[in-house]
């Protein structure tokens, strides 16, 4: 990209040396809530399906998962859900 013009030499040579380790999200449970949280308000909006809420239950089960995914299937989980609740309700 360098080479044809479409990236900058000089942000390229900076970032060339910088490694960042981003943990995973089972590294992070702290994180799991604020996240299902955001996604899940997210979904809310996007599929207009009006406030949603966690039962102790999913919250418990959701902080607990191992996430092999990572983020992308924790959104996709809540995504799911989201719907899901909707036809159900």
């Amino acid at each position: 990209m360098v080479k044809k013009g479409q990236y900058l030499n000089d942000l390229f040579q900076a970032f060339h040396g910088v490694h960042l380790r981003i943990p995973s999200l089972r590294e992070r449970k702290e994180d799991i809530l604020p996240l299902v949280q955001y996604f899940l308000n997210e979904s809310e909006r996007k599929f207009e399906t009006g406030q949603k809420e966690l039962s102790k239950d999913a919250k418990n089960y959701l902080t607990t998962y191992d996430w092999p995914g990572n983020i992308r299937e924790l959104e996709n989980m809540i995504k799911r859900a989201t719907i899901l609740s909707r036809v159900l309700s």
